[in-house]
């Protein structure tokens, strides 16, 4: 924190004059308040004059208005009046017109009627005979899908039965198959064996593969040591064996011994003897099963394709029935267009000469219509070329008025804007030539620094009764009201108007610099610039500043230290 303390000769009690206000300060803010009054009083005024121009031209514009409704009532209603008449002329020529057009077109209706009345009776023949056909084409399509659902069940039920006894025979297939999995049978196949199926009766070939087959899987089902091995019946293998040698090993050694001898024996026996009844049931099971599960896998092969053949048979039989159904409904159709076809040639041929009939009379109507309106027309023209040009002529005497009206709302508008802006050019020519004395007798006390006078000027003599220590910019755009709203106002005349920013020298301290700390440096940059102005200012030793800088300890200072 840094305080200057400005040291000069106190002023007596007894002298109201140094310390009443400088005259330069009382100067500059008489003419700061000026300039405010001025632009003031130049808002003020120009919204004054804007509003009595606009209005004047409100009142002339009503009046213009008022006025020209009037002329407009009175065209329009005679307008009114020649268009009733018209239109009723219009109407009457319209209203004939249609009557015999009426007529004509009921004399049309009633023989297009009986045209179409005869036309769809023959269409109706034609559809009633057309539905009997097709009724007894798709009579004999149903009887002939019916025949071929029946060949189809037929040819279907012995390879049915035969799929039962395949789906039998992978049964016991499988349940054989998990029951002889523990002596180690991979995986069946199941892929077909290929062959060619050029069999007359492919079903009569299918039952004997599957008779052949009945045989060898009893066989499989029946061999007595697979049948042996299975779960846990591998267990009287050990009891046997412990039989046979218990008694012997008792007999030679003691009882406790002997037991212990005799179960050792007939787990080890028991062992071999599963061992070898395993390898020979597996390779019994192997040389049967094998065969019968690729015999089961060709019989569903040759199954599939019997299938396929009954389809393909029965696919035949119901494409010709649908073929056959399918020809009977186009030559019932082509019957049926053929008669609709002659009709129709009858009927057009009786229209066009009904319409030919009405065409002529309408053109005979139309004609006579148009001719008689063409003469409404021109007759109501010729009376609204009569009233335009009377509408004409009031509109150009109203306008003729209302153009004078205006005129002298504009002279009287003029007269008011030119004596409005005289004041302003005045006033701001006054604020300039004050503002400009008080820069000059300021700039005789401390010019600007970068002015060329500080070259030759010689050290203060006395004290003065201000010190300048910068500039203060007035901006009229930052005034309410400061810009005027028409540009013409702002010609030639400044927007920024500055003033010097005085400071009295009084004996007392008169200025607080108050700043945060990232404005430390422009605080005292401020600080020192206003202590050089007093150094400049006053007269050789008529001041003394006391520095207080605890946290600078006096660098920022170090200029007036010396």
């Amino acid at each position: 924190m840094s305080i200057v303390e400005e040291t000069l000769p106190r002023p007596r009690d007894d002298n109201p004059t140094l310390s009443a206000e400088p005259d330069l300060i009382r100067r500059e803010r008489e003419g700061l308040r000026d300039l405010l009054r001025i632009v003031a009083e130049r808002a003020s005024s120009e919204t004054s004059v804007e509003e009595t121009r606009e209005a004047g031209e409100a009142a002339g514009e009503g009046e213009y208005q008022r006025a020209g409704s009037s002329l407009s009532e009175k065209i329009k209603a005679l307008d009114e009046g020649a268009k009733t008449a018209d239109e009723q002329r219009r109407r009457l020529i319209v209203d004939t017109a249609i009557t015999g057009e009426a007529e004509a077109k009921s004399e049309f209706a009633k023989a297009s009627r009986r045209i179409a009345t005869e036309f769809d009776s023959l269409r109706q023949r034609a559809s009633v005979d057309h539905q009997r056909d097709k009724t007894a084409a798709i009579a004999v399509s149903e009887t002939g899908e019916r025949e071929a659902a029946a060949h189809h069940a037929k040819a279907r039920r012995p390879i049915d039965d035969t799929s039962k006894l395949i789906d039998s025979f992978r049964s016991r297939l499988d349940v054989l198959f998990e029951s002889y999995r523990k002596f180690g049978l991979t995986e069946p196949t199941s892929v077909p064996t290929r062959e060619t199926y050029q069999f007359d009766e492919p079903v009569n070939t299918l039952f004997d593969r599957l008779a052949k087959a009945e045989k060898p899987l009893a066989f499989l089902e029946a061999l007595l040591i697979p049948k042996a091995m299975k779960g846990r019946r591998p267990i009287w293998l050990f009891v046997v064996a412990f039989l046979l040698v218990v008694g012997p090993l008792l007999l030679i050694f003691d009882a406790g011994l002997g037991s212990g001898l005799s179960l050792v024996a007939a787990i080890v026996i028991g062992f071999l003897l599963r061992s070898w009844l395993y390898g020979l049931a597996k390779t019994q099971v192997v040389q049967s099963i094998y065969p019968l599960f690729q015999s089961v896998i060709d019989a569903q092969a040759l199954a599939a394709h019997c299938y396929g053949k009954v389809e393909d048979r029965t696919r035949a039989e119901r494409a010709r029935v649908s073929a056959t159904r399918e020809e009977a409904l186009l030559q019932a159709k082509a019957k049926q267009s053929k008669s609709i076809s002659t009709g129709e040639h009858v009927r057009d041929e009786r229209l066009r000469e009904i319409n030919e009939t009405y065409a002529r009379r309408m053109v005979e109507i139309q004609t006579k219509q148009q001719v008689d309106l063409r003469e409404a027309i021109d007759a109501h023209d010729h009376r609204k070329v009569e009233l335009g040009a009377k509408a004409e002529a009031g509109v150009q005497k109203l306008e003729e008025k209302y153009r004078g009206l205006k005129e002298k709302v504009q002279t009287l508008y003029q007269s008011s804007w030119n004596e409005m802006s005289s004041r302003w050019r005045e006033g701001i020519e006054r604020v300039n030539t004050a503002l400009a004395e008080i820069v000059s007798e300021v700039d005789a006390i401390g010019p600007k620094w970068d002015d060329l006078a500080w070259t030759e000027r010689p050290p203060a003599g006395r004290v003065p009764q201000v010190v300048r220590f910068g500039e203060i910019a007035v901006r009229l755009d930052q005034l309410p009201g400061g810009i005027a709203k028409n540009p013409r106002l702002m010609e030639g005349v400044p927007t920024t108007f500055t003033f010097p920013a005085l400071r009295p020298v009084s004996d007392r301290a008169n200025l607080v610099i108050e700043a945060p700390a990232v404005g430390s440096a422009t605080a005292s940059g401020v600080l020192q610039s206003a202590m050089l102005r007093l150094f400049t200012s006053l007269p050789p030793g008529a001041v003394r500043f006391t520095i207080v800088d605890p946290i600078g300890i006096g660098r920022n200072f170090g200029a007036f230290m010396h």
